[in-house]
């Protein structure tokens, strides 16, 4: 009997000896999922980073020529630089880049020969690749076609002024027909609008003196 009771007191005493190391195990085990969860999420992924990237202004495409394609990832601005300088229109093609998205500045000649309407084909494949971004990444499109008064002349009326205004709004829902015949974005994604200016697009040349298309890459928020 003394021998059985000494040895149940044994076992209670090492149990209890024993507690603080089942303890201890379970707090380190606990902090070191809990390491393991802010490391995982302190991990920035590529994309990220680029989406960043893309928060910062670049004054024109020459500064945007610079930005990386990481691991076979299209970055927007990279995919319109290159397009631009494959169909030879990075001369003339303005590249900007704000918190609120891309805008793609290039002269209205392009768009339209003469006093036209209609887009012309020339500048369709620039077109399709703008369309392609923004269906790739959910961009809002907002189109608007700039008209450059001639110099005011006496007898000119409000009426005269109007006209021109109808006239790009006009040239602006046709290029919105054309992204939306393209097929890959919706109605409620695109907006159009035309303007009137006295004063042409500051580019360093007199390409913008009849008056520019923008096309701005609206991300979401912003649309």
């Amino acid at each position: 009997m003394v021998t059985t009771r000494k040895g149940q007191e044994n076992q209670k005493e090492n149990s209890s000896s024993n507690r603080w190391q089942i303890i201890y195990c379970s707090f380190a085990l606990i902090l070191v999922v809990f390491f393991v969860m802010i490391l995982s999420n302190s991990i920035v992924s590529k994309k990220s980073v680029v989406l960043v990237q893309q928060q910062f202004s670049r004054n024109d495409a020459s500064q945007v020529s610079d930005f990386p394609s990481p691991e076979g990832q299209d970055v927007p601005v990279t995919v319109l630089h290159d397009a631009a300088r494959q169909l030879q229109l990075d001369q003339i093609t303005t590249l900007k880049m704000t918190s609120a998205g891309i805008d793609v500045i290039l002269p209205k000649h392009l768009f339209f020969f003469a006093d036209r309407d209609d887009v012309e084909t020339q500048i369709f494949p620039y077109l399709n690749v703008i369309g392609d971004v923004v269906a790739k990444n959910g961009f809002g499109l907002q189109i608007r076609v700039y008209d450059t008064l001639p110099g005011e002349k006496e007898g000119d009326t409000p009426e005269d002024k109007q006209m021109f205004w109808g006239h790009s709004a006009y040239r602006a829902v046709n290029i919105m027909r054309y992204f939306l015949a393209y097929g890959r974005l919706a109605p409620d994604q695109i907006t159009a609008a035309g303007f009137v200016s006295q004063e042409s697009f500051s580019a360093g040349t007199n390409i913008f003196s009849q008056g520019w298309v923008e096309l701005h890459l609206a991300v979401k928020g912003n649309q």
